[in-house]
């Protein structure tokens, strides 16, 4: 690791994202979960790999996977979402690369995080969902709740044609549609409403026709 931090005394400039090889890498990660990075074949082995936050590279590295002897690395990301990050790789040669600015973001896995923390990110999910689930809730129970009224003889189809019609499919329909297979002996036909858009006042009228 020696030549890690002689490197970064002498070249320590991420806004310079230097690169003397080419590294591979993502623009963002989901918190816990593995940051895959890999570089070209220009990078001599092994490679000082380190993880350093792009406001003060020069300082303790965030995550240090000291020497690897191979193209790629997949280190966990033990850091909340907001965090920055950003890659450091110094090869045997002491060429570097530098990525850009690479950010944390919400996942669906707090464990690797301070148990406080992840018990806030926690919360702070869930009221965010919750704020959303009303609207998407009412209007799933709108959409299913329905009244079914009798239309009287008198509104059916009296000409044999539409008769025929009515009688030969049976089909399923949408909610709010007239089901095709709801003539009762009575001659009445079945009328699937919305309960939403009807109140009481006007299903007790349906229910008068």
């Amino acid at each position: 690791m020696l030549s890690t931090f002689v490197t970064l005394a002498l070249f320590c400039a991420p806004a310079l994202v230097k690169a003397d090889f080419t590294s591979y890498y993502p623009t963002t990660v989901g918190a816990c979960k593995n940051l895959d990075f890999a570089w070209d074949g220009a990078a001599v082995w092994p490679i000082d790999a380190m993880i350093v936050n792009p406001d003060d590279a020069c300082g303790d590295a965030l995550v240090d996977l000291g020497e690897v002897s191979a193209s790629s690395a997949s280190p966990q990301i033990k850091y909340a979402p907001g965090t920055k990050l950003q890659i450091s790789l110094v090869d045997a040669n002491n060429d570097e690369s530098w990525s850009q600015t690479i950010t944390v973001v919400d996942s669906d896995d707090f464990s690797c995080l301070d148990s406080g923390v992840a018990a806030s990110l926690s919360s702070s999910l869930a009221a965010a969902a919750s704020t959303s689930a009303p609207a998407s809730s009412a209007a799933s129970s709108a959409s299913a709740t329905a009244f079914v009224a009798a239309a009287s003889s008198s509104k059916s189809a009296t000409s044999t044609k539409s008769s025929s019609s009515a009688d030969s499919s049976s089909a399923a329909v949408p909610v709010g549609g007239v089901a095709n297979d709801g003539v009762g002996q009575d001659g009445a036909a079945s009328i699937v409403i919305p309960g939403f858009f009807i109140g009481a006042a006007s299903f007790a009228t349906l229910l008068l026709l």
